[in-house]
This record gives C-alpha cells, structure tokens and sequence, in this order.
C-alpha cells in the first residue's frame, strides 16, 4: 500500500498511522493476501488480512484494519479479515497432504 495514502486515510478518519519510534517515518502498511479470481473470463482481485480472531478485540488493530479497508475500497477492490474461524480444518489438511506430495 501506499503510505502517503494510508497516511491521508488515516487523518481523514482521525486515527494515528503507524510511525517508526527511531526515524520518526511512516510504517508502510502491508496486506496478508491479494488474491487474483477468474470468473467467465474476467479477472476479480481480493485483498486478506489474516489475524486470530482474538486480535479482533484490540482497539489499535481495528483502527489498521479501518485504514487498511478504506484503501482497499477506494481502489475497488474487496477486501476482508480471515481468522482462524473461517478456515475449514478439512480442507487445510488435504491441502496441505496434497502439497507434501507435490513436491
């Protein structure tokens, strides 16, 4: 992401942007996944941020995740948090069989 933008973004919102304590600049902000989707031949993007759920408690981290939609958003892309929660068990380990064997 871009900092000047997530800069604006956040003192639109009145929120404190994250800043280096030792040379005073802005801390670049970053997303987990940007995924790319075909569908009937069209190309979707999506933006994830992957937290634990129990992170979703914490003021400061809502207040990145704010920044971090709202720029998703003006770039018209979706964007969304994927916990621990939202990951089918199943699925992970099959994943994760399939890749051992891959490789």
């Amino acid at each position: 992401m871009k900092d000047k933008e997530t800069f604006n973004i956040a003192e639109e919102k009145g929120i404190a942007h994250s800043v280096d304590n030792v040379t005073k600049t802005l801390i670049i902000m970053t997303t987990d996944l940007f995924i790319t989707v075909i569908k009937n031949n069209k190309k979707e993007f999506l933006a994830r941020t992957v937290k634990p759920s129990s992170f979703l408690e914490d003021k400061r981290v809502l207040e990145k995740f704010e920044i971090e939609r709202e720029y998703w958003k003006r770039n018209e892309i979706k964007w969304g948090i994927v916990t621990e929660r939202g990951i089918y068990t199943e699925l992970t380990r099959n994943i994760l069989w399939i890749h051992k064997y891959y490789y």
